[in-house]
């Protein structure tokens, strides 16, 4: 993290590479992991990548737990077991088939990436957030042009993924380095005015009939409909030997997608009262 921060080009560099390589290989994964569930079989396949997934979820909680012992980082602690709690509702209500918890993976490896160039909690989730949408948005209309729907269930993958990625790395932060995190002002935060403005921009086109969230059955046409299939009413979706999933409408992928942010804001207020109070240990113990 250091090393990124003081090389920001390379930083950048990584990341557009990383990021990229995300979005344009997403094809030839997909074969990949077709291929491995034509193979095994969809019963063994879900069962060994969730069980793959749990152990590693298991050994990072435990390594905070072993590690991570005196009280300055009980609430490091109790925000990655909040995170792994989310993340296994989720796994339960969003997914289609397990493979798609690689997004967890993607997106903390983005966010860890995304950090040393912002140092700020908050805005690298908004980041992450973005990036991810723009990842989402590729599929949706490059990739997969009959998909029925944008695939907010994925986006808030990403997303939670992202906060996988900072929960994890945050005690180390606070261990090794005072004044690697800055504070962001709220009437600077980038975040801010991106949920404020998506939300303005949804209700402005969809007021003056520029937009549409579902097709609509009237004869005026919009310019843009964010989804193909009209609203889907039942809560959730029936797939396969009993297994069902919800699929996130807007307003509930928004909702969602937000309500982390406003989390982190709380939590950034925190870190730079306990930055506050290590420079000033410092600086007593350094007089």
């Amino acid at each position: 993290m250091k090393w990124l921060k003081q090389h920001r080009v390379m930083n950048v560099l990584v990341l557009t590479v990383y990021f990229c390589m995300q979005v344009f290989l997403h094809l030839p994964a997909s074969g990949v992991a077709d291929a491995l569930k034509q193979r095994m079989g969809l019963g063994a396949y879900n069962l060994w990548i969730a069980i793959v997934f749990l152990f590693l979820l298991s050994v990072c909680f435990l390594f905070f737990l072993l590690k991570f012992n005196k009280g300055i980082f009980a609430r490091n602690v109790i925000v990655l077991a909040a995170v792994c709690i989310l993340i296994i509702v989720v796994f339960k209500s969003l997914l289609v088939v397990n493979v798609e918890m690689i997004h967890f993976l993607q997106y903390a490896i983005l966010a860890l990436l995304l950090l040393p160039l912002i140092r700020n909690y908050r805005e690298t989730y908004a980041a992450s957030v973005v990036l991810g949408c723009m990842d989402e948005a590729y599929q949706y209309i490059v990739l997969n042009p009959d998909f029925p729907y944008f695939d907010f269930n994925d986006t808030l993958l990403n997303a939670f993924g992202a906060l996988l990625g900072l929960s994890f790395i945050a005690p180390f932060l606070r261990q090794y380095s005072i004044d690697f995190l800055r504070e962001i002002r709220l009437y600077k935060s980038p975040g801010l005015y991106l949920f404020s403005g998506v939300l303005l921009l949804g209700i402005t086109g969809i007021l003056f009939n520029i937009m549409s969230l579902y097709p609509s059955s009237g004869n005026d046409p919009v310019l843009f409909t964010l989804n193909r299939q009209p609203f889907h009413t039942e809560f959730w979706t029936a797939l396969y030997h009993g297994r069902s999933y919800h699929v996130l409408s807007p307003l509930e992928g928004y909702v969602f997608l937000l309500l982390p942010w406003g989390a982190m804001l709380l939590y950034d207020r925190l870190e730079a009262r306990s930055k506050k109070r290590r420079l000033c240990s410092v600086l007593a113990q350094n007089p």
